[in-house]
């Protein structure tokens, strides 16, 4: 199933499919120092994971950048970021994404309190051999929320947690489509110019 045709499938129901750029077909976070980190195919360069890669890696690609407002929570999540990708985690093929519903439910809640009791896991949660690429991105930034709960609630239950706009999504199931339109209509992320990555010389 293409893009366009889970967009269009989607978009009946979904307003962040229906916004969503069709494509977008991946998603990484920068944490700093010219690297991403991301769950991947393989490639002609390194095989299939969850692992840091040279910005370069990308060149030629036109990325749509999304920052979050709050600066200390964009550092928290490239930290969880930096330590779970360390090709422990395979990548997964996100097929199932178009037959779920991704909103921030109780279910997403229970994953998210898992994602932030793992945030200091090298590796990333035990329980996920592997993720794919906006699930990985979401599962960071829901661990950074979840850790800083945690650190003033030990005893934090799933139903209590609540989650940084932008990233309020159930990351299993949450397409870089989906996740794409979500954050454009989030008041918790800023819309930057989009970019071309370039090979430096």
């Amino acid at each position: 199933m293409t893009q366009g045709a889970i967009q269009d499938f989607l978009g009946a129901f979904s307003a962040a499919a229906k916004s969503g750029n069709p494509a977008t077909v991946h998603a990484a976070i920068y944490v700093g120092n010219h690297q991403t980190a991301e769950a991947h195919r393989s490639s002609d360069e390194d095989k299939e994971g969850t692992s840091p890669r040279d910005i370069e890696h990308h060149a030629g690609f036109l990325f749509y950048v999304f920052r979050p407002k709050n600066a200390a929570l964009g550092a928290d999540a490239a930290a969880v970021a930096r330590r779970w990708a360390n090709w422990r985690m395979g990548y997964r093929v996100p097929w199932e994404t178009p037959f779920h519903d991704s909103d921030f439910g109780p279910k997403a809640q229970a994953e998210a309190l898992a994602y932030g009791q793992a945030s200091n896991t090298a590796g990333g949660p035990p329980g996920d051999k592997d993720m794919f690429c906006s699930q990985f991105v979401l599962a960071v930034y829901q661990a950074a929320v979840v850790r800083s709960a945690l650190s003033r609630n030990p005893n934090l239950r799933s139903s209590q947690v609540s989650m940084y706009p932008g990233v309020d999504r159930q990351a299993a199931y949450t397409s870089p489509l989906v996740m794409h339109g979500h954050l454009q209509s989030s008041t918790g992320f800023t819309e930057l110019p989009m970019i071309v990555v370039q090979r430096s010389k």
